[in-house]
């Protein structure tokens, strides 16, 4: 009886760490007002296709303090980016990329 409750706690640990996704933390604002400085985001390593929008993340090799970064998906395979300098604006396809998550552009940018 003894042994049959450790190997169904045993189980049931396996169970629940093999089945629970990874969870990276946001650090910084670059995404914000979607996720802040601090929030947990559940990682979903099956995805195959990515479509514009979507938040993806990737390990930073080179940044030891945040070695998960998020950053959303603004062009795809066949698709032209151009970014004007003089005014900040972001040409997807030679039209003004749509980006109502973004609140206001970094003055630093300009």
């Amino acid at each position: 009886m003894k042994k049959t409750i450790i190997l169904l706690i045993i189980i049931s640990f396996l169970l629940i760490i093999g089945c629970t996704p990874p969870i990276g933390i946001v650090l910084g604002d670059s995404m914000e007002p979607t996720a802040s400085n601090g929030d947990l985001i559940f990682i979903d390593s099956r995805a195959e296709t990515f479509d514009r929008g979507d938040i993806i993340a990737f390990e930073a090799q080179y940044d030891c303090e945040c070695p998960t970064h998020f950053k959303r998906i603004i062009a795809v395979a066949g698709d032209t980016i151009y970014i004007d300098l003089a005014s900040g604006n972001v040409y997807l396809n030679d039209e003004i990329l749509d980006e109502p998550y973004n609140y206001g552009a970094d003055e630093n940018f300009r």
